[in-house]
């Protein structure tokens, strides 16, 4: 009976391992990092923008590139 827990347990372990992989392809498909969260490209972006406009105003404006 032992070698048959033995093997269920095997079994387990290879599927817990493969949801594990599963869960990392979708979520760096979503663009979801290990942690856990999402990088919102487009804010950082905008966010970025608003910060080179700031730059621009502030200094020479051809010191800042588009």
């Amino acid at each position: 009976m032992s070698g048959n827990t033995s093997k269920v347990a095997g079994l387990l372990a290879h599927c817990l391992k493969a949801e594990n992989t599963l869960n990392d392809c979708r979520n760096r498909q979503a663009g979801i990092a290990r942690g856990g969260y999402a990088l919102d490209m487009d804010k950082a972006r905008a966010d970025i923008g608003c910060k080179l406009d700031r730059l621009r105003r502030c200094s020479d404006p051809g010191a800042v590139s588009e």
